[in-house]
């Protein structure tokens, strides 16, 4: 039966050695059997003999190859091309392992169109991405249809709309236009192709439309001619086409078009899924290490050599960099390249769209990491929020180590990450404020313990003094000596005194800490003759220890009771930290548009862990610590500063500044 097959057939044994040479092989190419028989297939280049040893190394791959037009080699020492038809497997003796048997003949014109669409439908099967597709599809157009290019586009209940392109115009598919859409609806319900006139890049084409695919997709191919509109065989090209050849190629793209989307899409789901949850691992409330995770989370869910987040400080006036990561680069930024990201960073965040670009050189603000010049080739920025309350931004980034851009399923996986960032990030922020206020909260209660035991201790020793001299008048009676008795009165009476500014203290924080504590007029006053009363009323026997130099002339607005208590607090604070043999003094001068009074002790200081202006803040020797908490207060009341220097040769200057009188 092999010897009269109407088709060419030889055979050859594991070794490639001519088993088999029939009467069709040796009219087709010039060989004779005794040529032929006993040795390696005579029509064969050196190349041809390589690819068949691998036929029978890889059999599945070769046998969906066929039919396949090759060249053959004549006996009279051409070339010409043969059709293979089929190849296929021959089991010999368990010794010799297998051999194979080769189908072929003269081609005729119908097989150039059945070895292009052979090798588009391998292209086809093998095709895993909508480009794949569009390359297949874009060859055997070439091929069978020289000079043509292709439009899909699909159509909606508002109209037709371009969707992809094979060939050359990949930019411009979305904006073709169709002289007459209704067309495309008779070419979809009828499925025979028609001729119309198509608009692309601003030139008129004349094309084909194609159906493709069932009539529920309303999808048509549009095969024109890339030629210019006057060519003499413009009229003719379209009656030459093999319409069921480009109708079958149209609907066979269609399919696989549409399973590659489905499995796009459903390889998208699950990267989506996959970047939601390693962001969601991200365990632990330490805003530091879910930055961390975050940060190389995202690189390798993007694939990105470069990431960074950047967060917005407590106001929300400035972003800092929290973390950065990058696979490319092998030594680590400078501060000043981290600077300069940061403000690259302020440009890109946008609270609604998030920044894209697949092109840095088309922005060249962008600096530091993300510059072009650094390696970085696109960038793509997510803002981080959650309602109105702004959190940061990731920034990622291909790079010249692995060229490429951002896809439309990295922009999904992006969003999907950014929101599931936010919460992380907002979450762990709250914790850390939360857990900043509850320290606080356990420092200050702490320091009011402290602060009522210390005020406790102090209001007992002058009211033991006070009760102490009382019951020693009363005892006595008229039996105590005048001198005594004056001297027991004024004791009772200093310590009343002290007692009293104690509890003016006390009265003066409540208020301040309710708000309500408040200059009640604003009037022009002599801050010479503020501190002179303050002299009198907070050191009537220490006035010797006291020097002043003021300025008699220098006026501000304000309550004259408040800015004399200031002087009182301020004197009695000096006086109570300053050895008896020491002096206080006290300056008053100008100096541009403020008046600055200096209150200076030669004491040993406040202590470097307490506050002097605080509430409960107490230094070594007594008081309630609320007097220059009352003072700052009222200071900044009257729209003024406090601070604390130390003094030069030793001490402390409290020095309290406030705008002169306009």
């Amino acid at each position: 039966m092999i010897e009269t097959c109407p088709e060419a057939f030889v055979a050859v044994g594991p070794d490639l050695i001519v088993r088999v040479w029939n009467e069709a092989a040796v009219q087709l190419t010039g060989y004779t059997k005794e040529q032929a028989i006993g040795g390696p297939i005579p029509t064969l280049t050196p190349a041809q003999i390589e690819g068949m040893e691998r036929w029978l190394e890889d059999w599945d791959y070769w046998a969906y190859s066929v039919p396949v037009i090759r060249p053959a080699l004549h006996a009279d020492g051409r070339l010409r091309q043969v059709l293979v038809s089929e190849v296929v497997r021959l089991d010999g003796a368990q010794e010799e392992g297998p051999g194979l048997g080769m189908f072929f003949r003269q081609v005729r014109p119908s097989d150039i169109h059945t070895h292009a669409r052979n090798v588009f439908s391998g292209r086809l099967a093998a095709s895993v991405r909508v480009d794949d597709v569009l390359e297949a599809l874009d060859a055997v157009v070439a091929d069978l249809f020289p000079g043509h290019r292709g439009f899909f586009v699909r159509g909606s209940a508002v109209g037709w709309e371009g969707w992809l392109s094979v060939g050359d115009y990949h930019e411009v598919a979305q904006n073709l236009t169709v002289a007459s859409p209704q067309v495309l609806d008779f070419v979809v319900d009828t499925g025979v192709c028609v001729d119309t006139m198509i608009t692309v890049a601003g030139r008129e084409l004349d094309a084909l439309a194609v159906p493709s695919g069932p009539t529920k997709a309303r999808t048509v191919l549009l095969l024109a001619r890339d030629t210019e509109l006057d060519d003499p065989d413009e009229e003719q090209w379209i009656s030459e086409i093999d319409h069921e050849l480009v109708m079958a190629l149209a609907s066979e793209a269609w399919a696989t078009l549409g399973r590659v989307e489905a499995v796009d899409e459903l390889e998208g789901k699950v990267e989506i899924l996959e970047a939601i949850a390693g962001v969601a691992q991200t365990a632990g409330l330490d805003t530091q290490a879910v930055a961390d995770h975050l940060v190389r989370h995202t690189s390798v869910a993007l694939s990105c050599e470069r990431a960074a987040l950047y967060l917005w400080n407590d106001d929300g006036s400035d972003l800092e960099l929290a973390s950065f990561h990058a696979t490319d680069m092998p030594l680590p930024l400078s501060e000043k390249d981290h600077k300069a990201g940061v403000s690259a960073a302020h440009d890109m965040f946008d609270s609604i769209t998030p920044f894209l670009t697949q092109d840095t050189r088309t922005c060249p603000w962008l600096d530091g990491p993300w510059d072009h010049d650094r390696g970085a080739l696109a960038v793509y920025a997510m803002p981080l929020g959650i309602g109105d309350q702004k959190v940061g931004v990731l920034v990622v980034a291909h790079t010249t180590a692995n060229p490429r851009g951002f896809t439309s399923l990295c922009t999904q996986v992006g969003e999907a990450v950014s929101r599931q960032a936010s919460l992380a990030l907002a979450n762990a922020q709250l914790f850390s404020k939360q857990e900043e206020a509850t320290e606080r909260f356990k420092r200050m209660d702490r320091q009011r313990a402290d602060w009522i035991a210390g005020v406790v201790h102090d209001l007992r020793s002058p009211m033991t003094a006070i009760s102490g001299f009382v019951d020693t008048i009363i005892q006595r009676g008229d039996t105590l000596p005048p001198d005594k008795r004056d001297e027991a009165l004024d004791a009772i009476s200093r310590q009343s005194t002290r007692v009293n500014r104690m509890l003016d203290d006390m009265m003066d924080s409540a208020m301040a800490e309710a708000g309500v504590l408040s200059p009640e007029r604003q009037v022009p006053l002599v801050l010479a003759d503020a501190i002179s009363d303050a002299v009198v009323v907070a050191a009537p026997d220490d006035q010797h220890r006291i020097s002043v130099e003021a300025n008699p002339d220098i006026e501000v607005l304000g309550d004259l009771g408040q800015i004399t208590r200031v002087v009182q607090n301020l004197l009695v604070n000096a006086l109570h930290h300053t050895p008896a043999d020491t002096d206080v003094r006290i300056t008053l001068a100008e100096e541009g548009d403020n008046a600055v009074l200096n209150v200076t002790d030669r004491g040993p200081g406040f202590p470097e862990d307490v506050d002097p202006f605080s509430r409960f803040g107490r230094g070594s020797g007594g008081g309630t610590g609320l007097g220059l908490y009352t003072v700052k207060r009222i200071v900044e009341l009257h729209r003024g500063s406090i601070a604390v220097h130390a003094a030069a040769g030793g001490g402390t200057t409290l020095s309290v500044t406030l705008p002169l009188r306009p």
